[in-house]
């Protein structure tokens, strides 16, 4: 774009229609109207079993300023190999009622493992994602692995309820009636959860967020394993977990194979 408006050599590249009939676009113009509205005309299929048509466009570089601004901007939030940590990843993101963006997130802080030092880490932001806090630490349990964020907001108390693992072994909840500023330290709430129609080995709560439904109970994605890890005995299934209380209380769910 700046090339074309500065006068020099690019490309400045913009998607009209989508063929339905491969290799059936060619011959384009470009004409620009003294009135600055550009022209494109191409021979063209425009739906498939039709015969070839010519068709064009016309539209300013400010149309396509506006509908660009509308356009998401990628930014890179936690980068490996910066902050202290070696590798990000299990990424999730929820936009509370206010509009505050929460951004968690594994700190892998020495490998790419997925187990060993790992932290659950935080950056939010208040102005729609333009510009993000520093990174906090929610949850570091030394050599142990805190991970597998899934959060939810509570629509009646405006708390952010974040379920999470340690080591894939343990499932815990934490709080934040702030709008992620602090958090509550990690509750244990592994017995509460404990599946009835499936002994499970290992757990992860996500990934990805929860939801709230319309009755007011929250509901968490779980995945779980069962049996030894390496062995054929190795089984996996996926159920949730939920709370019809705002978080105080969990309740597993059933368990699909």
């Amino acid at each position: 774009y700046d090339d074309l408006v500065n006068l020099r050599e690019g490309q400045y590249r913009v998607r009209f229609y989508n063929s339905p009939v491969k290799y059936d676009l060619g011959y384009p113009g470009l004409e620009l109207l003294p009135d600055g509205t550009m022209v494109t005309t191409t021979y063209i299929v425009l739906a498939e079993g039709e015969k070839h048509s010519v068709a064009a466009w016309h539209f300013t570089l400010d149309e396509l300023d506006r509908k660009a601004a509308l356009l998401p901007r990628e930014q890179d939030l936690f980068v490996s190999g910066t902050e202290g940590t070696h590798t990000f990843r299990i990424p999730s993101l929820l936009v509370t009622a206010k509009g505050t963006v929460l951004a968690f997130c594994e700190a892998r802080r020495e490998s790419s493992s997925d187990f060993g030092n790992i932290d659950m880490v935080l950056k939010r932001s208040e102005d729609n994602g333009e510009t993000w806090g520093p990174m906090q630490v929610l949850a570091d349990d030394e050599r142990n692995t805190m991970g597998n964020p899934c959060p939810v907001q509570d629509r009646k108390s405006g708390d952010v309820i974040l379920l999470l693992c340690r080591n894939n072994q343990r499932v815990f909840v934490m709080r934040s009636a702030d709008e992620g500023e602090t958090f509550s330290p990690p509750r244990d709430i592994t017995e509460q959860v404990k599946q009835v129609d499936f002994d499970w080995t290992r757990v992860a709560t996500g990934p990805g967020n929860g939801i709230q439904t319309r009755s007011g109970r929250l509901v968490i994605p779980v995945w779980y394993m069962g049996g030894e890890m390496g062995r054929e005995t190795q089984e996996y299934r996926s159920g949730v977990i939920f709370s019809d209380d705002g978080g105080i209380t969990w309740t597993p769910g059933a368990t699909v194979a």
